[in-house]
């Protein structure tokens, strides 16, 4: 028989697990059909196998579907980073997101422009780029009730169409403040994740001083140093639908067990209900 909750305690209050309404927050990889894309990148594909007599496809008269998949993940969906990701040690997906389930805050902003806060980037801002502030998300998670080691960000406006946007000169994305982003790496929080291609600009000179400052590795540094945080993961560009609502959840984050710093992956929020 399945379950259709569970319980918890967080920080001494109990709350049930809602099994019944699991909510991926992925955007699925639609090998013949449009998808997204960040920074020019080339659509993921699938062709059959062929190997001498064999061809791995039942339409083409093959015995089964065998295909082989070609895909860029940190430019071509949903998908789980490590620091691997800008520094030269080999921080493998597999071993950075299996500890578990975590307490997620799911929090919705609307970006702004920059002329419109005080905060600071580097490089420096210009007046019309789209950014996620620090007062936005201190704002939206300071009536958090309970302890959280993730928080997945929502951003506005919120269209469908997000899952297939191609991310470019004509599609420019929002990115977060470093203001917002130190913010978030004091915070203790472990795991990012946001509908954004990337949590920084998408031209940036080569710095993603955000990715930096979350993982605390010295800006311009390919080097872990003493207090660089490992354990952390950022994911980009998942969807979350408009029904599920802001609040706190049990994030299962499922990755594949790649010897990489990235994988494509697929979030699973459960909504977590007081008792």
């Amino acid at each position: 028989m399945l379950m259709d909750s569970l319980s918890t305690e967080i920080g001494g209050q109990r709350y049930s697990i809602d099994l019944e309404n699991a909510n991926s927050i992925a955007i699925d990889v639609e090998f013949d059909g449009d998808q997204p894309s960040h920074f020019a990148a080339k659509p993921a594909t699938k062709v059959p196998m062929n190997a001498g007599q064999f061809v791995g496809s039942t339409i083409k008269g093959g015995s089964c579907n065998v295909d082989v998949m070609t895909i860029n993940p940190h430019c071509n969906g949903t998908h789980t980073e490590t620091v691997g990701h800008i520094v030269n040690d080999s921080i493998a997906i597999a071993s950075a997101a299996i500890e578990g389930l975590y307490v997620a805050m799911l929090i919705t902003v609307d970006p702004i422009k920059a002329s419109q806060c005080n905060d600071t980037y580097q490089p420096a801002l210009e007046a019309d780029d789209l950014v996620v502030g620090r007062n936005q998300i201190e704002a939206a998670l300071a009536d958090a009730e309970t302890s959280f080691e993730a928080i997945v960000v929502r951003t506005l406006p919120n269209d469908k169409a997000k899952k297939t946007f191609k991310y470019g000169d004509s599609v420019v994305p929002a990115f977060f403040t470093n203001d917002a982003m130190q913010w978030i790496a004091e915070s203790g929080i472990k795991h990012l994740l946001v509908d954004l291609p990337s949590i920084d600009r998408m031209h940036d000179d080569g710095k993603l001083s955000n990715h930096h400052m979350f993982w605390n590795v010295e800006p311009g540094s390919n080097k872990l140093g003493e207090d660089s945080w490992p354990e952390k993961t950022i994911s980009e560009m998942v969807f979350v639908d408009d029904g599920i609502v802001d609040g706190a959840y049990l994030l299962n984050l499922q990755v594949a067990a790649f010897s990489s710093d990235v994988s494509p992956s697929r979030p699973i929020l459960y909504p977590l209900k007081p008792l």
